[in-house]
């Protein structure tokens, strides 16, 4: 993929999530009484439309799955007469065919890329699967996610975290008595996050950062996964002294979290999330 194509496929993809998310429990009816939303709408469709069009025939046919004609042709089927849009068609494009569509292409970008996503698509793309495909993880793969974890920034740099990397399924039954829900285990890797509270900064109020630490270092695990194609799941509900057990972790360890590890079996679709507005403050709160 050169780069002006994979520039006018992101163009396609953010088109088309901003048309979804403005439509996200919206009605028919409001493109009726909302022109602001009716015009924004078309204009997104507009702009996906422009930069398929741009696109080569090459990659059109490297990927011909995509209905790429329907796609170009998409301000066609808008338009009828001197600007008179067909607000129906708008919102079946919208509503039916627009989901499919990002899926697709959101499927392209990380092939196109040798597998690896841009950071803000992986962080889109992540999150929690509960069921994992009979694969085992490559072991480059699994060294360039633990990699990860091992750069994530600690309070002083005291790098407090240690991680346990779980295969064998006797091991694995033995956890099941820190946390039984057998989905966990379909998972070909189970990882253990633990803290060393001894090597911890202590703030001057006595705040341990311990677990913000290992949470950060978890965190970058969870995402290199995710851009590596991998699935995870973040688990805080468990038994920690089981784990402990099965795991033979030493007197003085903290178990922060486990996740499974593997190639997704399920699809999630959007994130259901608080608006920026909700949880953003400039200057004070």
């Amino acid at each position: 993929m050169s780069k002006s194509e994979r520039i006018y496929l992101l163009h396609m993809i953010d088109a088309a999530r901003k048309a979804v998310e403005f439509t996200r429990g919206r009605r028919r009816e409001d493109l009726d009484s909302d022109e602001m939303l009716s015009l924004a709408l078309v204009r997104l469709l507009e702009i996906i439309g422009e930069a398929a069009r741009r696109i080569s025939q090459r990659f059109r046919e490297k990927h011909e799955h995509i209905p790429w004609r329907q796609i170009t042709g998409t301000r066609d089927r808008l338009i009828h007469g001197y600007d008179e849009v067909d607000l129906d068609i708008v919102w079946q494009i919208v509503t039916k065919d627009l989901p499919t569509l990002l899926a697709e292409l959101e499927k392209i970008l990380p092939s196109e890329q040798g597998g690896h996503m841009e950071f803000y698509e992986v962080v889109r793309k992540r999150s929690s699967i509960r069921k994992y495909k009979d694969r085992p993880v490559e072991e480059e793969k699994l060294r360039r996610i633990l990699e990860a974890a091992r750069l994530a920034p600690s309070a002083a740099n005291r790098q407090p975290w240690h991680f346990i990397v779980v295969r064998d399924p006797k091991v694995k039954e033995e956890l099941k008595a820190a946390y039984g829900r057998e989905w966990f285990y379909t998972a070909p890797v189970i990882i253990c996050a633990c803290g060393d509270p001894s090597s911890a900064w202590v703030r001057s109020d006595g705040k341990s950062y311990l677990d913000v630490d290992v949470a950060i270092a978890m965190e970058h695990l969870i995402l290199a996964a995710a851009a590596e194609g991998l699935g995870t799941c973040w688990i805080g509900a468990f038994d920690e002294e089981a784990v402990k057990k099965a795991l033979g972790i030493p007197e003085g360890i903290s178990v922060i979290a486990l996740t499974p590890l593997g190639y997704p079996a399920e699809e999630k679709g959007e994130k259901v999330r608080k608006s920026t507005e909700d949880i953003v403050h400039y200057e004070r709160w």
